[in-house]
C-alpha cells in the first residue's frame, strides 16, 4: 500500500491520552480564590488534533501541487468562484448559483442534520484566499470532531462505510 502521509509520533500514541510523560510536562504556579496551586500542562492527543495535522499535511502535499495552481490561481476561475459565491449569498440573480459547502456525509447534496457546512455568508468571501479556505477546512475538522462525540457519530460511521463500499451517493 502506498503511504500518503509521513510517519508521526501520534501514530504510536493512544487517543485521549497524554502525548508525553507527566514528568516532562511544564508545571507553573496559579493563584486563584486567595490560594496558590501548582498546575501542570499535559498535552493530550485528540481527534481534532490529529485531523488538523493530517489536513495541514494534505494541504501542503496535494493542494499546492494540483489544486491551487489550477483552481485558485487561475484569474478566470477565481472570478467565476467569487461571482458564483456572491450570487449565491445575495440571491441575485436568483436560482443561478450554487453554494460552496462541505458535506460531512456520503451524499453529494447538502443534508439538513448539521453535517453540511457552508463556506461563508459574506458575499466578498474568497475561497482562493488560503487563510479563508483553511478557516473553512478547520471549521469542518472541528465539526467532524464534535460529531465523533455526539449523537451524529452513527451517521458519520455509516457515511464512511458507504463511501468505502462505493455506495455513497443517495
Amino acid at each position: 500500500m502506498t503511504q500518503c502521509f509521513k510517519e508521526h509520533e501520534c501514530d504510536k500514541q493512544l487517543l485521549n491520552h497524554n502525548t508525553k510523560p507527566f514528568s516532562e510536562c511544564e508545571t507553573h504556579t496559579v493563584s486563584a480564590y486567595d490560594s496558590t496551586f501548582e498546575c501542570t500542562d499535559v498535552p493530550v492527543l485528540t481527534c481534532s488534533g490529529i485531523w488538523r495535522v493530517f489536513q495541514r499535511e494534505a494541504e501542503e502535499i496535494v493542494a499546492p501541487g494540483i489544486l491551487q495552481p489550477t483552481i485558485y490561481k487561475d484569474p478566470q476561475l477565481k472570478l467565476l468562484f467569487r461571482g458564483n459565491h456572491a450570487s449565491y449569498v445575495t440571491g441575485f440573480p436568483s436560482g443561478m448559483a450554487q453554494a460552496i459547502e462541505l458535506t460531512l456525509a456520503s451524499q453529494c447534496q447538502p443534508v439538513e442534520d448539521g453535517r453540511t457546512l457552508e463556506f461563508s455568508s459574506n458575499p466578498f468571501a474568497d475561497l482562493s484566499d488560503y487563510k479563508q479556505r483553511m478557516a473553512f477546512v478547520l471549521r469542518a475538522a472541528a465539526r467532524f470532531d464534535e460529531m465523533l462525540g455526539d449523537g451524529n457519530r452513527r451517521l458519520l460511521e455509516q457515511s464512511i462505510k458507504d463511501i468505502a463500499e462505493g455506495a455513497g451517493v443517495r
